[in-house]
């Protein structure tokens, strides 16, 4: 019998980052010295597609903080080649469901993160952050 939980199990990690502090605090430690996040909202995991040509959008875990800044909990166990696109189509489709209609919007975007833990590397992400555990 195995003594601790395995994250890269989707029930699992689901379940431990389903908990707000373990959110914040994972959130936090990843993100040192470029941010602090104090609250979270678990916002709506699925997102439909703006056109009938796009896919629907589910993200393992997707939460806001209190200025509206989104962050994406991703975990991804079995090694897919193209997951580099796929993580950076979720981010584009945060950003862009952030645009307003009429003259007076000023393009002001808010952050968004994509945070992936996977079990696998990928040679796209070598110019990027990383953290291999």
């Amino acid at each position: 019998m195995e003594k601790y939980v395995n994250i890269m199990l989707d029930k699992a990690f689901k379940t431990v980052f389903g908990e707000k502090q373990v959110a914040i605090d994972f959130i936090n430690a990843t993100l040192e010295g470029e941010r602090q996040v104090k609250d979270l909202t678990y916002l709506d995991k699925e997102i439909q597609p703006e056109v009938i040509e796009q896919r629907t959008v589910i993200f393992d875990l997707l939460c806001e903080d209190a200025d509206g800044s989104k962050f994406v909990l991703e975990m991804q166990n079995c090694p897919q080649h193209y997951f580099f696109n796929r993580g950076f189509y979720y981010i584009c489709r945060l950003v862009s469901r952030q645009g307003e209609s009429g003259a007076d919007w000023k393009y002001s975007l808010l952050p968004v993160y994509g945070i992936y833990l996977l079990n696998f590397s990928l040679p796209e992400f070598q110019s990027w952050r990383t953290d291999v555990v």
